[in-house]
């Protein structure tokens, strides 16, 4: 994407949805107090413990979203999508992680505050699983254009995974 396309917004919702966007194309490693280790998110199986840490930092960074500040927001967007940019993610964190984050984002998704609903979708597509795909499929719908639009980049990512994905099996 074009360094220019990128560059902070100052107005307007389509350029908030394309900085969000352009954001999310960074793929930072999480690191510092609060984040969920790469380790977890490698990990072939999760334990009672894994599933407490991931609720835990869930309950820390999800009430940012519906802040009325853009900052904390972020934030918390950024938190909740930093496990996704893991080396090595498992097919076991990734659908523990949108098994709890979903229910959680499904109602902000559905906010009539704007910055919030298209950050929630934004990180469920993110998600790449069929539980979040189906908590997208009602945006699609909106009257609102950006929210239609946070809804179809949600799909972009989860389907551009799709495309990736081997699921298993070898390549012919």
């Amino acid at each position: 994407m074009p360094s220019a396309l990128c560059r902070p917004a100052s107005f307007g919702s389509a350029a908030l949805v394309l900085s969000l966007v352009c954001s999310l194309a960074s793929g930072r490693q999480p690191v510092g107090p609060g984040q969920l280790p790469c380790e977890l998110a490698s990990k072939q199986s999760l334990d009672g413990g894994d599933e407490a840490a991931i609720r835990q930092f869930i309950a820390t960074h999800a009430p940012g979203l519906t802040s009325d500040d853009a900052e904390a927001i972020s934030k918390s967007r950024e938190a909740m999508l930093s496990p996704l940019g893991c080396a090595g993610i498992t097919f076991a964190f990734r659908s523990k992680y949108a098994d709890l984050l979903t229910p959680v984002l499904t109602p902000i998704a559905g906010s009539k505050e704007e910055i919030q609903a298209v950050n929630a979708l934004l990180v469920l597509g993110r998600l790449r699983t069929t539980l979040s795909s189906d908590a997208l499929s009602g945006s699609l719908k909106a009257g609102n254009p950006v929210i239609r639009f946070a809804a179809a980049s949600g799909y972009r990512d989860l389907l551009s995974q799709l495309s990736k994905d081997s699921f298993g099996f070898p390549e012919s």
